[in-house]
């Protein structure tokens, strides 16, 4: 083999180990359609590479960006809110002084 077989099969096999070693990505597949959903899912099991490859491919129809995908979902409000201020506490106050002066 030549110098130059030899480093292309090493580049080759590089590449590929760079690319298998991509982590699983986290994604945020809220409010798509399930057929997208599962796509997006698929892709980012496979790395950040895959799921960045798809996402420029599909971007033209899907709209889909990373920076959507990567947001965390939404966190349910857990309590009520409570205003720190009293609605209507003036008409409350002036009201006795109306009926007083009204007789």
């Amino acid at each position: 083999m030549s110098k130059a077989h030899v480093a292309a099969a090493a580049a080759l096999l590089v590449s590929a180990s760079v690319s298998a070693a991509d982590a699983p990505v986290a994604v945020n597949v809220e409010g798509l359609q399930a057929k997208v959903a599962k796509e997006v899912l698929q892709h980012a099991e496979q790395g950040e590479r895959a799921l960045a490859r798809y996402l420029e491919r599909v971007r033209p129809y899907q709209r889909l960006s990373y920076d959507e995908l990567s947001r965390p979902a939404a966190q349910p409000v857990n309590a009520r809110f409570q205003p720190n201020r009293v609605y209507r506490r003036h008409a409350k106050d002036w009201a006795p002084q109306r009926l007083a002066s009204a007789s």
